[in-house]
C-alpha cells in the first residue's frame, strides 16, 4: 500500500482545526502525518509534555474521525 507523508509548513494551521473543540494543544508540536489512502488511515504523531492529558488526544481523534471520515 502506498503511504504519503504530509508536510505542514506552519503547524498552527493544523492545530487550528481544533479551535471549535475547546481542546488545549498549546503544549504540543506536530511531528508527522502519514496517510494511507487505500484504507483511509491517517497516522498523526504529536510531541507532547509528559503529563499531557491523554483524553485531549482521544477527543481530538474522535473529532477528526467525525469531521473527516470518508462517506
Amino acid at each position: 500500500m502506498d503511504k504519503y507523508k504530509l508536510t505542514i509548513d506552519d503547524e498552527k494551521n493544523f492545530f487550528n482545526l481544533f479551535d471549535e473543540t475547546n481542546l488545549n494543544f498549546d503544549a504540543c508540536s506536530l511531528r508527522s502525518i502519514i496517510v494511507t489512502p487505500q484504507i483511509n488511515h491517517w497516522q498523526i504523531t504529536l510531541r507532547t509534555e509528559k503529563n499531557f492529558d491523554k483524553q485531549n488526544l482521544d477527543a481530538a481523534a474522535e473529532f477528526l474521525h467525525n469531521r473527516y471520515q470518508a462517506e
